[in-house]
């Protein structure tokens, strides 16, 4: 996918991020995500990401998996943490955090 200076479809193109590759989302915002990849922050659009994120820094930083759209996640609490919250997961009988942008 593009990986772009700007939120748009037409903000210069700075590289590329392979389907599949870890990113960190800084921010989503207007269906686009600013992103780290590769010690480079640019932005992505947000369709491109898979909705599944590590727990927030004062947690475990350990991803236990990715969620998908589709996929279903149950709030175990009112704990959150920024734009992140915490969920149950039944596709994998975990908790964990997810960002409240790819709930709905």
């Amino acid at each position: 996918m593009n990986f772009r200076k700007g939120p748009s479809t037409t903000a210069t193109i700075i590289g590329s991020v392979p389907e599949g590759a870890k990113v960190d989302v800084i921010e989503s915002k207007n269906g686009w995500d600013l992103v780290t990849y590769n010690g480079v922050t640019g932005y992505i659009h947000g369709g491109n990401v898979a909705d599944s994120y590590s727990a927030p820094a004062y947690e475990a930083s350990n991803e236990i998996g990715r969620l998908y759209t589709g996929d279903i996640v149950q709030r175990t609490s009112s704990r959150t943490s920024g734009s992140y919250i915490e969920v149950y997961s039944p596709k994998y009988n975990a908790y964990g955090w997810v960002n409240t942008g790819f709930l709905s």
